[in-house]
């Protein structure tokens, strides 16, 4: 995420109420059991569906930078304000359910924490929206953790937090 800092500056400059700025934090559910049980090459290929989804997602609408060899994710979205921000999520979440992931015969279904904040402030500065957004991601982290298996949960800004659960809906 060398660049990401750099980038998010450049385009908060942008930020104004007809060009909202949202950044989102992701962060996939269960890697560690995934490499615990299946170990690094099943957390590999989880990764990578992860990924997948992430750029079947948001490879139009904005910029995705991921932490060396993990599974955060940030994505800078322009023009993204908090409505469009969630439907975006919400696609992310249905996409990274759509496609079981088969690991040593086992079926999968992964799910995300999200979160996400916006911001019309071409003054904020990146660390401040990067926090909110990451505030945001922990408060998914923590409902999705109540429900097993885990569910996607996506939270926008201050906003209440929205579970997906793919295991008892069609995706």
């Amino acid at each position: 995420m060398r660049h990401m800092e750099t980038e998010l500056a450049i385009a908060l400059l942008s930020a104004s109420n007809e060009t909202p700025l949202s950044v989102a934090y992701l962060d996939m559910n269960g890697l560690k059991a995934i490499n615990d049980k299946h170990r690094h090459a099943g957390g590999n290929r989880a990764i990578k569906a992860y990924l997948e989804a992430v750029i079947a997602t948001f490879g139009e609408r904005g910029e995705a930078y991921r932490g060396e060899g993990s599974d955060e994710v940030v994505v800078i979205l322009p023009n993204v304000d908090d409505a469009a921000a969630a439907k975006l999520l919400d696609n992310f979440a249905r996409q990274l359910a759509k496609d079981p992931l088969v690991l040593d015969g086992e079926e999968l279904i992964l799910t995300a924490s999200c979160g996400s904040a916006c911001t019309t402030d071409p003054n904020l500065d990146a660390k401040t929206i990067g926090d909110l957004a990451d505030k945001a991601q922990y408060r998914a982290k923590y409902e999705s953790k109540k429900h097993d298996p885990r569910v996607s949960a996506i939270a926008v800004g201050a906003g209440d937090v929205k579970i997906f659960n793919p295991h008892t809906r069609d995706v």
